[in-house]
């Protein structure tokens, strides 16, 4: 069995200039989910956006090309509409895929922007900036025993700290027998 190995063509640098872009690209995804910065997360986006297309409309110029010469070996004519159709269909699944990860970048990139305007949104209202929280409702101001204080929602991180505070308001003005028998203060 006597195999040619097949000669380096121009289209190949078009091959491995993709496949270096692809390779740089999967090593920001890496750093953009170490990192878990919005920055990182849409130029990984952006860049595996372009990868995909530049992929995709690459090797679909292939299979074109490859339909045509497979034709005219064969001395067959096939009509455009065919010839593209047929190509596409050699694309798909790699498009599909090409698809599912884009999707779940986007994905990636809303959840780290979701974080950071939840992130900045709390402190801007743990600095006392005023900010969405206020209106909401979920720093209410009340004051406890003479001290003001801010009710906190739960799974805050200052939730202990808050109900160490009350509790030490409470005994400090006397105010222990004025809470029911069944408190978790007594």
């Amino acid at each position: 069995m006597d195999t040619e190995m097949r000669t380096w063509q121009d289209s190949d640098y078009v091959d491995a200039l993709i496949s270096a872009f692809g390779f740089y690209v999967s090593l920001l995804g890496i750093k953009a989910t170490t990192e878990n910065t919005l920055r990182l997360a849409r130029r990984y986006l952006l860049c595996l956006s372009a990868a995909g297309v530049c992929y995709n409309c690459y090797y679909y110029y292939l299979n074109v090309d490859a339909q045509s010469k497979q034709a005219e070996a064969r001395d067959q004519h096939i009509g455009g509409s065919a010839l593209y159709a047929t190509a596409f269909v050699g694309i798909l699944l790699p498009l599909t895929v090409w698809m599912l990860c884009i999707i779940r970048a986007y994905q990636f990139h809303s959840l780290i922007r979701e974080a950071e305007v939840e992130a900045e949104e709390r402190t801007r209202g743990s600095y006392g900036g005023g900010g969405e929280n206020n209106v909401r409702g979920e720093n209410n101001v009340v004051g406890v025993g003479g001290e003001m204080s801010r009710t906190l929602s739960y799974g805050s991180e200052d939730l202990e700290l808050a109900v160490e505070r009350d509790a030490s308001a409470i005994s400090t003005f006397g105010l222990r027998s004025a809470l029911p028998s069944n408190s978790a203060f007594s």
